[in-house]
């Protein structure tokens, strides 16, 4: 998830359950939702951020029956000196009769430990749209941060992505596209991504099996982080 320390944009390499409220009050129309997962190895963008090592990971989300939510999630990490990556994020999602679907945000990535404050911390906005119809689940999305922090002051990184998820019984099998680039790389100037993988709910728990990988760029900026790897995961929503 970096280009020479840098780390360039979401989410979070499972995919777990929608979460039930925490709390939510009939007159507030706020509901408060926690996550917490372990996963085998942390991939953000077809990148290991872990080393190809286990992570432990959670998060709480606050939304309010408008669409307004915030939200933040944090998880080990092994690059560079840091040890950690704490996220920060908030927005606008809605849902339309038809199926459609908007959320509109932001991110602020954090990781404490770095060499300098700011070393490795950017902020991301991202512009995202749905559709679901019996059972299947098209996304598509693009994300922009316009300054990578420290590392590559004032270089620009941008992401697109596409995703289609297909719901029977009680496994959902997913794939996933995703394309970066940006004046934050050169040599070679952008990458893509991908994954497929299976997920389901067993006794309160939500189990993923991917598979990620990245095209040849991916593995020349990244080198062993890009390749190719099947990434088990087990979380909880509460």
């Amino acid at each position: 998830m970096h280009i020479s320390l840098k780390k360039m944009g979401l989410v979070i390499g499972i995919m777990t359950i929608p979460a039930t409220s925490l709390a939510s009050p009939a007159d507030s129309g706020i509901e408060l939702s926690a996550n917490v997962a372990m996963t085998s190895d942390y991939v953000w963008r077809g990148v290991s951020q872990t080393s190809e090592g286990p992570a432990i990971q959670g998060g709480f989300d606050l939304s309010h029956k408008s669409g307004v939510y915030l939200g933040t999630w944090g998880s080990n990490i092994n690059f560079g000196d840091s040890q950690m990556e704490l996220d920060l994020y908030g927005g606008y999602a809605t849902e339309f009769s038809s199926g459609l679907g908007l959320d509109v945000g932001f991110i602020q990535y954090y990781y404490p430990g770095g060499l300098s404050s700011n070393e490795y911390d950017f902020t991301e906005f991202y512009l995202g749209v749905s559709y679901s119809v019996a059972g299947v689940g098209l996304s598509t999305k693009y994300s922009y941060s316009p300054d990578f922090g420290a590392t590559v002051p004032d270089q620009s990184a941008q992401y697109i992505e596409a995703g289609i998820d297909y719901t029977m019984g009680p496994v959902t099998a997913a794939a996933h596209y995703g394309h970066s680039f940006g004046d934050a790389f050169t040599t070679p100037d952008s990458y893509d991504d991908y994954s497929v993988g299976l997920s389901t709910e067993l006794m309160g728990l939500g189990l993923d099996l991917s598979y990620y990988a990245t095209n040849d760029d991916g593995e020349t900026l990244f080198s062993k982080s890009a390749e190719g790897r099947v990434v088990f995961a087990v979380s909880k929503s509460m």
